[in-house]
């Protein structure tokens, strides 16, 4: 198993039945950031007080990123807290608030991705080449 495997394996929200905000409305191929509204509070990350208008941005970033930087492992990725704070909009997040529902959303993204294609061998460390590192 490779580690950053067992890094999603092991993430604090990894066990979270995104599949439930799916049957409840928001299905994760139309929308993948809308499933985790009913989840974000439940997670290590959550930051008391803060709303879904806060997290959204966040996954979607994290969600975006993985779609446009597919690299094998979420820490190779540099720029992240330019990124975020060019992505966040009126989200009150900082980036250390931010990172983990950012950083989940890539996972996620990273686990959905089709087997075949270079997202997929990207994340299971398969590159296909070297990815750039600049700022989405």
């Amino acid at each position: 198993m490779h580690a950053e495997q067992a890094r999603f394996d092991s993430h604090p929200a990894r066990g979270m039945d995104l599949g439930a905000a799916a049957v409840a409305g928001a299905s994760m191929r139309d929308d993948p950031v809308e499933a985790f509204q009913a989840v974000y509070r439940d997670t290590a990350y959550y930051s008391t007080g803060r709303e879904w208008t806060d997290y959204a941005p966040a996954y979607r970033f994290g969600h975006d990123l993985f779609q446009h930087r597919p690299v094998a492992r979420f820490d190779d990725l540099d720029g992240l807290e330019s990124g975020w704070e060019a992505a966040r909009g009126a989200s009150r997040l900082a980036w250390v608030e931010a990172r983990g529902a950012v950083e989940h959303a890539w996972l996620h993204a990273r686990a959905a991705a089709p087997h075949g294609t270079a997202a997929a061998a990207a994340g299971t460390g398969q590159s296909q080449g070297k990815q750039a590192k600049d700022t989405p």
